[in-house]
């Protein structure tokens, strides 16, 4: 009778056996309720790092960010283990070294770095960061990625610790819901001089510096002075990077990074009288400009010149002074307020659009697609066109790109970060893939395919400024 009634009652236990093995962790729990480990070995031309600054970097994210994390010391004696090693390359030897942890989620990776040169007297190096995320009771990979980012310091370790952190930064912001923030600080270093201008003929030229002029326009907005906060200005570009990849500031920051290409006064015409001379003379200005986030990622890239014709006049027997000399500042800075008001003006859009991208972000990170069951596509596209607007696509084709060096290349959507045009009227492009390689070239397109809600359309190459890829798996 008993044995009757185990038969009768197998089904039921087997089906409630199936249902609580194939139940998901994150459906009954909060992703912040769960355990985390962090473990990345790094590697600087061969050498091993004691303290791993990826690894530290991605820990102090989501611990601010409210995620329970073990402590390093826990995993210092598996950092640099040969098991390590083989969790790297098999998911389920990384599952069970997660369990002997006693986490949920194993997040295992390792980081790289190169020096490449020297740039402004400083070090400068680049740092690969490799990591994944397993989940430790199924083995499943909840997300993987790569990210390259390059760093400026004093010497080869503290510059390759900030192109570390640099990637883990980037790694880490695609993994975790982190709450987008409000208010950005942005960082103006003084404006380097192209190759072409003579850095001399400027000193009685520019009454104030172009970076301070662009933050006082952006202090006398008030639309975006709850937005931005202005953290320096005028310090030297590799100094202003190196405050960024240091942490110095607690809201994230943008660059503005500018150059003048081109500042010069020119003669025109001449006309000698009696002790006078009469000068015709004209003003050219040309700046351009990049909006960078923390990263090293560029977000916005403009450029602009500026000419304006007048007249000076000369009158006496001694040397005749320059043309700067002669020069009537208060006609050159109407073309320099020109340029520097559509400085401002992208400076407004970048920080919006930043806003804009790390809602996005939030919404889309790895793991609230997996615990928290955000519906969303797999591939996610902003799209800048031509007359300032921004809104985002599905891209429903490949990318055929005429590069200058590799020839003609084909690109799928889910091999591309950034596709972006070297300047507003340029047809010179760059594309940027996840893999942090960059082509240089031609779209070799008219029309780019791509879905908008439910509606498919073409959209004219000749339209758009960028495209920027928002969050890869």
């Amino acid at each position: 009778m008993m044995f009757k009634n185990f038969k009768v009652l197998l089904p039921i236990l087997i089906t409630i056996f199936l249902i609580f093995c194939f139940t998901k962790i994150g459906e009954t729990t909060e992703i912040k309720d769960l355990k985390y480990a962090v473990i990345i070995p790094e590697e600087i031309i061969q050498q091993e790092v004691p303290d791993p600054a990826a690894e530290t970097e991605i820990i102090k994210q989501m611990v601010e960010n409210g995620f329970y994390v073990i402590d390093q010391h826990y995993i210092e004696e598996f950092r640099y283990t040969r098991r390590v090693q083989e969790a790297l390359q098999n998911a389920a030897i990384a599952a069970d070294l997660g369990k002997e942890l006693g986490v949920d989620v194993l997040v295992i990776g390792e980081a790289f770095a190169e020096r490449i040169g020297e740039e402004e007297g400083l070090v400068s190096y680049r740092a690969r960061v490799e990591v994944r995320a397993i989940e430790t009771d199924t083995g499943r990979i909840l997300y993987t990625h790569g990210v390259h980012a390059p760093a400026h310091d004093i010497t080869d370790m503290t510059a390759a610790k900030s192109a570390f952190k640099t990637a883990a930064t980037e790694w880490v912001i695609d993994f975790i819901p982190m709450e987008p923030p409000e208010k950005f600080g942005l960082l103006i270093p003084r404006f380097a001089f192209g190759d072409k201008v003579d850095h001399s003929a400027l000193r009685d030229i520019i009454s104030t510096d172009i970076a301070e002029g662009v933050q006082r326009a952006l202090l006398q907005d008030v639309d975006v002075s709850d937005k931005i906060a202005i953290l320096s200005t005028g310090e030297e570009r590799a100094e202003a990077f190196r405050k960024i990849q240091r942490g110095d500031f607690e809201l994230p920051a943008l660059l503005l990074q500018g150059t003048i290409d081109e500042f010069e006064i020119r003669e025109l015409d001449k006309l000698s009288g009696i002790f006078i001379t009469k000068y015709a003379l004209e003003f050219r200005g040309g700046i351009s400009w990049n909006i960078l986030d923390q990263t090293g990622n560029r977000i916005i890239m403009g450029n602009r010149t500026e000419s304006i014709e007048f007249e000076a006049t000369y009158t006496g027997l001694g040397d005749v002074p320059s043309l700067n000399e002669m020069a009537e500042d208060h006609e050159i800075r109407i073309a320099i307020d020109k340029i520097i008001e559509e400085i401002k003006n992208d400076v407004i859009k970048g920080v919006f659009r930043q806003i804009e991208t790390d809602q996005v972000r939030y919404q889309e990170s790895a793991l609230a697609r997996r615990y928290e069951g955000v519906e969303i596509a797999d591939i996610n596209h902003v799209i800048e066109a031509r007359d300032g607007s921004i809104f985002r696509i599905q891209l429903m084709e490949e990318i055929s790109f005429q590069s200058s060096i590799m020839g003609l290349l084909t690109f799928s959507p889910d091999e591309i970060k950034e596709i972006s045009r070297d300047n507003y009227d340029s047809d010179a492009w760059s594309i940027k893939t996840i893999d942090g390689d960059y082509f240089s070239g031609k779209i070799n397109m008219e029309e780019i395919k791509a879905e908008i809600g439910n509606n498919i359309v073409h959209i004219s190459v000749d339209e758009i400024i960028s495209i920027t890829i928002s969050n890869k798996n």
